[in-house]
């Protein structure tokens, strides 16, 4: 779910194939240009959300782990906050 949101918010394809083969509970999704610290910083400040923003060659990236204690509404707010951060 939490693949298919970022998918949908950005217009970007994941890195991998949509198969739990290849992530399981955890999703590393591109994200649009721009400074990640301060989008990770921004989502903690004003949202309450802890999720590593990451930087790699160039590019900037969310990487966002579901577990059990986590639900569809969690993930929802969190595409909320990005929508209006990014």
């Amino acid at each position: 779910y939490a693949r298919q949101q970022l998918t949908e918010l950005t217009g970007k394809e994941s890195l991998v194939a949509d198969d739990p083969c290849w992530y399981g509970c955890m999703a590393q999704h591109p994200l649009p240009a721009g400074d990640a610290a301060a989008l990770q910083n921004s989502l903690w400040q004003e949202y309450g959300i802890e999720v590593p923003i990451v930087e790699w060659n160039q590019r900037r990236f969310i990487r966002v782990s579901c577990h059990l204690y986590n639900d569809q509404q969690q993930i929802d707010q969190l595409i909320l906050a990005l929508r209006k951060l990014l």
